[in-house]
C-alpha cells in the first residue's frame, strides 16, 4: 500500500516536472491539448510530450493545441506529434521566435493566435507547409 502511494506520487512528480506536458480535454468538436511549456533556455531537441490521453484517443486525434508557459521558440515536436492540429493558441508571456520548423509538420493548421506574446522573429519559410493557414 505504501509502495503504491509512493509510486503514484513519483509519477505525478515526474509528469509535473516535464518541460512539455499536455492535459487533454474533449468537447463536442475538438480534442485539445493544453500544453504547459517550461523551456526558458529555448531547447528544441524534445522527443516526447508528457501527459495521458483520454481512453480511445491518440496524438493523431488532437485538433487544438493551447500553449502556455515559458519558451523563446515553438518546439517542432508539437507539430511532429500533433500532425492534425487545426488551431493553435500561443499564450507565452515573453518574446518568441518562429523558425522554419516550428509549424512545418502542421499541414492542417488553419488558425494561429497569439495572446500576450511578442514575436521577435519569424523565419521567411515559417509557414511554407501551412497552405490552409488563413488566420493569424
Amino acid at each position: 500500500m505504501v509502495r503504491t502511494i509512493f509510486l503514484l506520487l513519483l509519477i505525478i512528480k515526474l509528469a509535473s516536472s516535464s518541460p512539455l506536458f499536455c492535459e487533454y480535454h474533449l468537447n463536442i468538436t475538438d480534442y485539445t491539448c493544453f500544453l504547459s511549456i517550461d523551456n526558458p533556455s529555448g531547447g528544441d531537441s524534445f522527443t516526447s510530450i508528457s501527459g495521458n490521453h483520454l481512453p480511445g484517443f491518440t496524438d493523431l486525434h488532437v485538433t487544438v493545441v493551447e500553449i502556455r508557459g515559458e519558451t523563446p521558440l515553438i518546439p517542432q515536436i508539437i507539430c511532429k506529434l500533433f500532425r492534425n492540429t487545426q488551431r493553435m493558441h500561443i499564450h507565452v508571456m515573453h518574446a518568441v521566435s518562429i523558425t522554419n520548423t516550428s509549424f512545418s509538420n502542421c499541414g492542417q493548421l488553419f488558425q494561429l493566435t497569439s495572446f500576450l506574446t511578442t514575436m521577435v522573429s519569424v523565419s521567411g519559410g515559417a509557414f511554407a507547409n501551412n497552405q490552409l493557414l488563413n488566420f493569424i
